[in-house]
């Protein structure tokens, strides 16, 4: 290149000059070159598709094709006066409008009066009006009958990023020609040549790192690897588009990965402050994580499709021992934290804080599910009690609900209330240990309420709580009968929801079956409709009858079983958890 010559973009440097050079378009070509063969060209057209999917280049491969000295033809000579000036954008029968820039009536109004004028040296004048979409209503209005009905030297192609803004009265005076957004091999393929051209050593995974930041835009995809090439000198790897980016790559995604899987939270935290500290922004990590994981679903699910997941075939390969540690529900919900996070339009430490709790409650979900120590959620499915810093006030059994025809012959705690005094209508829970801190207290109760689910009112304290859950009723009881058979009948459902289930409580109500899941993320899963009536149907097969479920979160108050204060769940569950005892109100 000599001094004097100037600069040229890549993606204007290697634009398309024939309609087989086209990248990932091939529906749009074909339409476009049969109707060239035939000579039934429209009078009018519209380019719908996002950015850098080629709607302004095949715009011009369209009006260099009718105006092609040789005659028109499915693909232009490139060779006559016609063909040179439209690939040089001098070519003065081709005429662009940016419709962002001239909305008004009166735009509208000026093109109507010059395109009666018949083209200088072509045969066709071409209008190419971009982002028509930005048109006012009145300008609409003004071009519509121009547009119907051109003069017969015209053609108008007009070109948005989003076509449903465009008057259906524009829309149905045009053949509508639908753009689609490049894949990942297309985007890749149509790179290697291009860093060739340039002289450059490209390595393969840094091509598909650009790809991948496209987002399914070529002239995006281009405009980074122009930016690439300057930012090294003779060769590029995958380490120099991760600098000019300020990503982290996959490896860090990997990392956050296995400190999630293992419930680590504090590894996850230290590796984002890390990470932040390095320079690198949250909001992109973020965005990172959730492709990483997309990744990781498909894995899950059996596909390795390049052009679904983006990433080269090494990087596939060494995903599949991560995804092993996940179950799919897992991720799932893994993918939901992180997309639910609100950071990707922040910055600073804002960003790094809803990722941070982001990852946190992640990794509290993994040790929820089993998969690493049990570690309290951040949303428990219960509350726990307060701890006292006080007595307890009297509670007054007497104003309680009133108990069912039949309490059940289980109720918990009968066996201790026989062994103590007659109960009178008011009892007082008094403390044994008053010398126990508050905070000790507290501590047992969110440990006895979130790590190890409810327990058993009556149940010693430091007993861990029953299994698969705790049952009550006779409906329960025989669903627990058959506590294998709902497992196994759950598993074929779905691997990942068995647990929740299983670890859930049982309880009649009514003649309805109420499920409280352990955890609130289980709650979560269980409580949406299509969940809820899968598992209604599998209880029912179990049960061989009709049933109604109820997914409960636990915050309803226990009932009083008959009025008794040594049976009422409430009182016993203080009895329990703060270690006090039953004693008359004299």
């Amino acid at each position: 290149m000599s001094e004097t010559e100037g600069f040229q973009a890549l993606y204007n440097k290697y634009r398309p000059q024939l309609f087989s050079e086209v990248v990932g378009q091939k529906h749009i070509v074909r339409i476009l070159q049969n109707s060239l063969a035939h000579n039934r060209v429209s009078h009018a057209y519209l380019f719908s598709g996002e950015r850098g999917t080629g709607k302004t280049t095949v715009a011009r491969l369209l009006a260099k094709a009718i105006n092609c000295l040789e005659g028109i033809q499915p693909e232009p000579c490139n060779r006559c006066a016609n063909c040179l000036q439209v690939g040089s954008a001098s070519f003065i029968d081709l005429i662009e409008i940016d419709a962002a820039s001239n909305t008004s009536v009166d735009d509208i109004r000026d093109l109507r009066e010059k395109v009666r004028f018949r083209p200088s040296t072509a045969r066709f004048k071409v209008y190419i009006i971009d982002e028509v979409h930005q048109l006012s209503r009145s300008a609409y209005n003004a071009f519509l009958k121009t547009l119907e009905e051109p003069p017969d030297h015209a053609i108008f192609i007009l070109a948005t990023t989003d076509p449903h803004r465009v008057l259906a009265t524009i829309r149905s005076r045009c053949q509508h020609l639908r753009f689609r957004r490049h894949t990942h091999a297309d985007t890749v393929e149509a790179l290697g040549p291009i860093a060739d051209g340039e002289g450059m050593v490209v390595a393969v995974e840094a091509l598909h790192l650009i790809a991948r930041n496209a987002d399914g835009s070529l002239r995006d995809a281009i405009g980074l690897l122009d930016q690439a090439i300057a930012f090294v000198e003779e060769s590029l790897t995958e380490q120099d588009v991760r600098d000019m980016l300020g990503l982290t790559g996959t490896e860090a995604s990997e990392a956050l990965a296995a400190a999630i899987a293992a419930g680590d939270s504090g590894e996850a935290m230290r590796r984002v402050n890390q990470a932040v500290q390095d320079g690198h922004n949250p909001a992109s990590m973020q965005q990172e994580l959730v492709d990483y994981f997309r990744a990781l679903m498909l894995v899950k699910t059996g596909r390795r499709d390049q052009n679904e997941m983006n990433f080269a075939e090494g990087e596939i390969e060494a995903m599949e021992p991560v995804a092993e540690r996940f179950g799919l529900g897992q991720l799932v919900r893994c993918l939901e934290l992180l997309g639910e996070s609100g950071s990707f339009g922040r910055a600073g430490q804002s960003a790094q804080l809803e990722l941070e709790l982001a990852l946190v409650h992640a990794c509290l979900m993994m040790a929820g599910d089993g998969a690493a120590a049990p570690v309290a959620p951040s949303a428990p499915a219960s509350p726990a009690p307060a701890a006292p810093t006080t007595p307890t006030p009297v509670v007054d059994a007497t104003k309680a609900a009133e108990p069912p025809a039949e309490p059940p012959a289980s109720a918990p705690g009968a066996a201790d209330a026989e062994a103590g005094a007659a109960p009178t209508a008011t009892a007082t829970a008094t403390a044994v240990d008053a010398t126990r801190p508050a905070e000790a207290a507290a501590d047992a109760g969110a440990e006895a309420d979130q790590a190890e689910g409810m327990k058993k009112p009556g149940e010693p304290a430091g007993e861990p709580a029953a299994e698969a859950a705790t049952q009550s009723g006779a409906l329960a009881a025989e669903l627990a009968a058959r506590g294998d058979q709902l497992r196994d009948a759950l598993r074929t459902w779905s691997p990942a929801y068995e647990p929740y289930v299983s670890n859930g409580r049982w309880h009649d109500e009514d003649g309805t079956l109420v499920l409280t899941p352990k955890f609130a993320s289980h709650y979560d899963s269980l409580v949406r409709a299509e969940s809820k009536e899968r598992v209604s149907q599998i209880v029912a097969k179990v049960l061989g009858k009709p049933v109604r479920i109820r997914i409960s979160s636990g915050d309803a108050t226990p009932k009083v079983v008959d009025g008794d204060p040594r049976t009422d769940t409430l009182i016993q569950a203080a009895v329990t958890i703060y270690g006090a005892e039953l004693v008359d109100d004299e």
